[in-house]
């Protein structure tokens, strides 16, 4: 976590500022990335607007993406807020977010095992154990809900791709024998 209020883990995103890197700050509108780079700079270089009193929210200034170069060489990147993210391609992406996790999912007894509800499930028991952090296994079962919600939605994209691929083929086919019906050609 980070705070341009207060400071905290400044240092720690410092360790990313190097020359030849490229630094891209994304989040929610009104969040303080403008201000955490402005921090982070030393100067007011992005425009940012105060938090509400009403509700203690911040407020989205940054209209569009601005590539800044830092004082000690790193480039940051400040991005408009964003509403929502999606993983994508997260099996491919290198190593497993949570091995240890994984791990045991393993030996579940059941194959399909959403880890919530189900009996003889080993990451559950180890969460009951106390083996496993609360927290860190709803952010496991967020993450597999959210990989699970974008399989679902490739396998219908993928499902409607083919069917209009399917209709555009046979159109192709049916303008094809017509042409060739039109031009006298019955033959085919």
């Amino acid at each position: 976590m980070a705070s341009a209020l207060s400071g905290q883990g400044l240092e720690e995103l410092r360790q990313f500022l190097r020359p030849a890197h490229t630094v891209v700050f994304m989040g929610p509108s009104g969040v303080g990335k403008s201000s955490l780079i402005n921090r982070l700079y030393g100067e007011e270089i992005q425009a940012t607007i105060e938090v509400r009193e009403c509700d203690a929210k911040g407020r989205h200034t940054t209209t569009w993406r601005e590539l800044i170069q830092m004082p000690d060489g790193g480039l940051v990147i400040d991005t408009p807020g964003m509403r929502e993210f999606q993983v994508w391609l997260a099996e491919e992406s290198g190593p497993p977010t949570f091995p240890d996790l994984d791990e045991m999912a393993v030996r579940c007894h059941f194959r399909d095992c959403t880890h919530t509800v189900e009996k003889r499930c080993a990451v559950r028991e180890a969460l009951e154990r106390g083996e496993v952090d609360r927290g860190r296994y709803e952010s496991y079962l967020k993450l597999r809900h959210d990989l699970d919600y974008i399989a679902e939605e490739r396998r219908q994209h993928t499902y409607l791709a083919r069917q209009r691929a399917t209709k555009v083929a046979h159109q192709k086919a049916e303008d094809a024998r017509y042409r060739r019906l039109a031009a006298g050609d019955e033959s085919q």
